[in-house]
């Protein structure tokens, strides 16, 4: 855990830290070195294309860590207008049913839902989220004090 924070916070170029990152990657074992590295990162606005396509490149990857990865560092840092119809195309084409994949999805799209609840509604209708998935995503919004309870009758409409 330790490598990892040094690797999101240790004054370097770009570049190095994505090396890096990249480097570290396979070596996360377990959710909160995951969670923990994603979270630690201080990406500012100016790097964001940069660090989205450096999460894309591993987006085959069968890794269960390697995918929550690219999940939490969505959910830390990418929660924005511009970047939601990419989000949902990428957890659309995630194949793994591994727990903390699946776990770190349904978490991505409740904290979505605060800042963008209609279109999440919108993609709740139609996403290609494992059943698993889909239900802990109105699960854990539902149980958000931000969520109000008409929103939260909604969600639990489209449980399936």
């Amino acid at each position: 855990m330790i490598l990892g924070l040094i690797i999101a916070t240790a004054p370097m170029n770009l570049d190095d830290r994505l090396n890096y990152a990249a480097w570290f990657l396979p070596y996360i074992n377990n959710w909160a070195i995951c969670d923990t590295f994603c979270n630690s990162f201080k990406i500012s606005d100016h790097d964001l294309d940069t660090y989205w396509q450096f999460l894309m490149q591993f987006t085959n990857s069968s890794e269960e860590y390697v995918l929550r990865s690219i999940i939490v560092m969505i959910l830390d840092h990418f929660i924005r207008i511009e970047y939601l119809a990419h989000i949902f195309a990428l957890l659309d084409s995630l194949t793994s049913r591994a727990h903390y994949v699946e776990m770190a999805e349904a978490w991505l799209i409740a904290e979505i839902f605060t800042q963008f609840p209609n279109q999440v509604f919108d993609y709740l209708t139609h996403d290609q989220l494992s059943t698993f998935a889909h239900n802990k995503a109105i699960q854990k919004a539902c149980e958000s004090r931000r969520i109000s309870d008409e929103d939260k009758a909604h969600l639990r409409a489209l449980k399936l």
